[in-house]
């Protein structure tokens, strides 16, 4: 069971974060009207209502870490990921192996992250399941005003997790709709 809380909260995460760096996006606005090609919500958690889903992508059985304490930088000052970040690191992990769904949504514009993260919390919580990590902007370590996408500064929570290049789906023009 801790395995599956573990997998659960790291697709969690990475889609909320995911979620909220689309949301906050400045560009044309091309709101989705329907979920991607393929895309499927978890068995494990529905979707929010409105939402529809930007980002698909499932493994069958794979390895990852789920960070377990914010991020820290790296004792070699130098130590650079594949896109020229600093490298962060948290000092407490989870090394886990299973199947692994990536998914991002696009929440309707009347809700806002916090919302629907108390939502996903609640339906953890009837799972019986629990959060292992928590945190909120600078607590969670490195950049975090970042996504998943950039070079050259400090590497953020979303970048832990997979980098711009590892998201297979086309990107589309988002601007912010509050």
């Amino acid at each position: 069971m801790r395995a599956i809380n573990a997998i659960f909260l790291k697709l969690f995460w990475a889609g909320l974060l995911l979620l909220a760096a689309v949301q906050l996006a400045g560009a044309d606005a091309t709101v989705p009207t329907a979920d991607i090609e393929g895309g499927a919500d978890n068995h494990l958690a529905k979707r929010y209502e409105g939402s529809f889903i930007v980002s698909y992508e499932k493994f069958a059985y794979t390895d990852f870490t789920v960070p377990l304490s914010p991020l820290k930088p790296s004792a070699d000052p130098d130590a650079r990921d594949t896109m020229n970040n600093r490298v962060f690191a948290p000092d407490k992990k989870a090394e886990v192996e299973g199947a692994l769904t990536r998914i991002a949504y696009v929440l309707p514009a009347e809700r806002s992250p916090l919302e629907v993260l108390r939502n996903y919390q609640d339906v953890i919580a009837a799972a019986g399941g629990e959060v292992l990590f928590e945190c909120k902007k600078e607590e969670c370590g490195g950049a975090a005003d970042r996504s998943s996408s950039g070079g050259g500064g400090d590497m953020s929570l979303m970048m832990y997790f997979f980098h711009e290049s590892d998201v297979k789906d086309a990107a589309f023009p988002m601007a912010l709709v509050r």
